[in-house]
């Protein structure tokens, strides 16, 4: 059995995967609570959809992208 690792690297094609991670890695509070304020529907659905990326914050996209 090899000796652990000092670094853990995450590697993934997806980057809004990266970024959930991420977010729920270091800022998992407020993941949570954007979650929680969520309204769910095939309008808003669509809305988040068409929104562009670089318009939101990491934790809005990975909101999103959950």
């Amino acid at each position: 059995m090899r000796p652990p690792a000092e670094v853990e690297v995450l590697n993934d094609v997806n980057d809004e995967l990266i970024n959930l991670y991420r977010v729920v890695q270091h800022h998992p509070e407020e993941f949570i609570r954007q979650l929680k304020w969520t309204i769910s529907s095939r309008q808003v659905f669509k809305w988040l959809n068409d929104m562009p990326p670089e318009t939101l914050t990491d934790i809005q996209r990975a909101a999103r992208f959950y």
